[in-house]
């Protein structure tokens, strides 16, 4: 069966990006990630906030990670396991409850009621439709754990199970289709398992591959319901495969290592499903299609100019409808566990190039205690990088010494690195744009006047007064003029007024000052040094550095000057 190849037709290319998922700012930095909206926009899964707790998230491409306020204030460890067409609606499990729940944007958590059973009874979702109507998993009955179906405002439904051996028979709904109309899982009875599709109120077996243990499982559907995918078992070992109606298709797996290959998820078309393989280094993620077989998903990003060598790609566990957003799990260059997204796949598959291609970098930032600080009562430092990308939070105890917290971050973005703890601030404030791997050195300390200098540093190291932001009165705070690399006890430092002027072309002119704080400067220009017109609005001194770029014709012979007047 030959399916369509995916891809954008007619869209422009792409940046193809990869970016880490990092942790909820009071865990442990790790993550994982479990699903995608059909839309690739947003991403769930769970992350580890302290040594017993486990709690689910959302993150998007604009804001970073965060946990829902819903969830966050439920009780007990919990995931986010699947997210509707926009990423509005989700299916959460909580360890510590009884019922798994739906989750909502605007409404927040609405209990799965168990079926009816005899003593301890439970619920648990593992996907939801298109438009979050729906929801397929599992619950307690009085004949033991079934595949479920919840509807809003309907009677919970049971799926039933298959006679397929001895034993307790058990069955678990894993994926459903975009309208909500087919759910695909699996049966168990004993040490039997056999995949299985639920549509018009009756469950059929999908079948298991030929030799090996009766074993296979359906975790995967496309939007009509069409392509379905998931694993069976051969006498080598588990292989991913496409159920077709009456006979599974394996997809084989990965050179070298155990057989050991599962497809998680499929596009709405069912054009390309995603899971993992195994070599001779483990697990890998990749991405199957039925004209390329199955391929290792990090052979093809550094084919296509990205640098993943220090990353282990070690699952891909969902993918966008469209398949331009691939979603998984790895172990980042510092060893932690982390999910990852991937962008701009449909391009790259599509062949015609991408606009870009942006990987991670890393940055490690250190952060100590000033000499001579004692910790207080508080001892949680709380790191950030704030930029024109994701904003990352990360917290670490102080109590043992310094901290360190690496940041996987996109090439080429601009980024400020910021810390504190309780009133004390990490200084020097550092912006970076990000080329390449790099660390960043925070001190704690406290900074009384304000100037990005630590009362500690001003003392003992720059000989300035630590409650005066401007020690030597010139109109420039002590911090900026030890960052500029002048001397902050000089008021000649820098020479405040007198432009620099530099031409690349007679039509591109910059003219770059010393502007004080508290002075207002207007930039003035003339051919004949009798007549003079102003080029720009007023300039407002704050004790910086400013630039001003004059562009347009410009006649042979021109002349600048700068006045200067009190601030308004």
């Amino acid at each position: 069966m030959i399916l369509p190849l995916g891809c954008l037709s007619g869209a422009e290319p792409q940046p193809l990006t990869f970016q880490i998922i990092h942790g909820l700012p009071e865990g442990f930095a790790t993550s994982t990630a479990l699903a995608v909206s059909g839309d690739g926009r947003v991403v769930a899964g769970r992350s580890s906030t302290d040594s017993q707790t486990e709690e689910a998230f959302i993150w998007t491409a604009d804001e970073g990670i965060s946990s829902p306020h819903a969830i966050a204030s439920s009780a007990g460890s919990s995931s986010l396991v699947a997210l509707s067409a926009d990423g509005s609606q989700g299916v959460v499990s909580r360890f510590s409850e009884a019922a798994g729940s739906v989750w909502s944007s605007t409404d927040g958590l609405d209990d799965l009621l168990p079926l009816p059973s005899f003593g301890f009874s439970f619920s648990n979702g593992f996907d939801i439709s298109s438009d979050g109507g729906r929801v397929v998993g599992q619950s307690s009955t009085q004949s033991g754990v079934h595949a479920a179906l919840w509807t809003p405002g309907a009677l919970t439904v049971d799926l039933g199970t298959l006679p397929i051996g001895s034993g307790d028979l058990s069955s678990t709904g894993y994926a459903i289709s975009g309208d909500g109309t087919i759910a695909v899982g699996a049966c168990t009875a004993g040490s039997n398992t056999v995949a299985f599709k639920w549509t018009d109120d009756t469950m059929t077996s999908l079948g298991d591959l030929p030799g090996g243990d009766m074993r296979s499982a359906a975790t995967g559907i496309s939007a009509d319901g069409s392509v379905i995918v998931g694993w069976g078992t051969d006498f080598d070992g588990s292989t991913g495969v496409v159920f077709h109606p009456g006979w599974p298709e394996p997809v084989g797996d990965l050179d070298g290592g155990e057989t050991d290959s599962q497809l998680l998820d499929v596009t709405a078309d069912g054009s390309m499903a995603v899971g993992y393989g195994t070599d001779d280094s483990g697990r890998q993620a990749v991405i199957w299609d039925p004209a390329h077989g199955l391929r290792r998903i990090s052979e093809l990003l550094a084919d296509a100019g990205m640098d993943l060598a220090a990353w282990s790609l070690t699952e891909a566990v969902a993918i966008s409808d469209d398949g331009d957003v691939l979603v998984g799990n790895g172990i980042a260059p510092g060893g932690t566990a982390n999910g990852w997204v991937v962008r701009g796949w449909s391009s790259l598959i599509a062949g015609g190039g991408q606009a870009a291609v942006i990987d991670p970098v890393v940055v490690r930032v250190n952060v100590r205690l000033a000499e001579g600080l004692r910790l207080g009562s508080e001892m949680i430092a709380t790191v950030t990088a704030e930029g024109d990308s994701i904003p990352v939070t990360m917290t670490g105890p102080m109590s043992g010494g310094p901290i360190t917290r690496l940041f996987y971050l996109s090439r080429g973005s601009t980024y400020t690195f910021r810390a504190s703890l309780g009133n004390w601030v990490g200084l020097p404030e550092t912006t970076l744009t990000l080329d390449e791997s790099t660390s960043v050195d925070l001190v704690l300390d406290l900074d009384s006047d304000g100037d990005g200098l630590g009362d500690t540093a001003e003392e003992d190291e720059y000989g300035t007064d630590p409650d005066l932001a401007d020690t030597d009165g010139d109109g420039f705070d002590d911090g900026f003029e030890v960052g500029a690399g002048l001397s902050p006890t000089d008021p000649g430092e820098p020479a405040e007024g007198e432009p620099a002027i530099d031409m690349e072309t007679p039509e591109a002119i910059s003219i770059r000052f010393y502007a004080a704080a508290g002075v207002d400067y207007e930039v003035q220009s003339s051919t004949d040094l009798s007549h003079w017109q102003a080029l720009e609005e007023v300039v407002a001194g704050e004790g910086r550095l400013v630039e001003l770029e004059i562009v347009g014709e410009s006649p042979e012979k021109r002349f600048f000057r700068l006045l200067r007047s009190p601030g308004s």
